[in-house]
């Protein structure tokens, strides 16, 4: 049981993980235009999201594809920096979410292909098969957790310091971009 607690601890803070932010810039991307009545698509882009890292996890461990780090860092930079950028356009505004759920699956690819099998045995040890449940739901819980902190910053700007919608999805959408790209840089240099 300690084993299933730990796991589901350890998913969490893989999503989390301050020095491995790449997560938390997907979350503010999705999350930037989001108020708290688009709870029902951020929830899918969420699961989609799980359930894709999930998929990248599987065929990484089971060694079905083997990427370079810097080739998967590149392409998770470029989908972030993408993702951000759709914010601005007036497709980003009005869109029902399917761009943000098919980019929400290949976020979660890229980066489940990126965990390598030493991560993967270190966080979820021999107990491999039984334990990633737990680790999937602890990464799902990361996502939904990190998402409501940016809605609940969202409102309080909006609320306390009367910032426009608009000027705040500007912000958080230029800072991933700019984050992104140095990501970027670090990926190809």
């Amino acid at each position: 049981m300690e084993s299933i607690a730990n796991s589901f601890y350890d998913g969490i803070w893989h999503i989390v993980n301050w020095p491995k932010f790449e997560f938390l810039l997907f979350v503010v991307a999705i999350a930037a235009l989001a108020t708290f009545k688009d709870w029902k698509k951020l929830l899918v882009i969420s699961l989609v999201f799980t359930l894709a890292f999930l998929i990248g996890i599987l065929l990484a461990h089971f060694n079905v594809f083997d990427f370079k780090a810097s080739m998967l860092l590149m392409v998770q930079s470029v989908l972030l920096m993408v993702l951000a950028i759709f914010n601005f356009t007036p497709a980003g505004k009005t869109s029902r979410g399917n761009f943000r759920v098919i980019a929400g699956g290949l976020v979660g690819l890229v980066g489940g292909l990126s965990v390598k099998q030493p991560v993967l045995l270190k966080l979820l040890g021999e107990n491999f098969l039984s334990d990633l449940p737990a680790f999937m739901l602890g990464v799902e819980a990361g996502v939904l957790g990190a998402i409501l902190f940016i809605l609940v910053m969202s409102w309080l700007v909006a609320t306390a310091f009367g910032m426009p919608k608009r000027d705040w999805t500007l912000i958080l959408s230029g800072a991933v971009i700019g984050i992104a790209l140095t990501l970027l840089m670090r990926a190809l240099f």
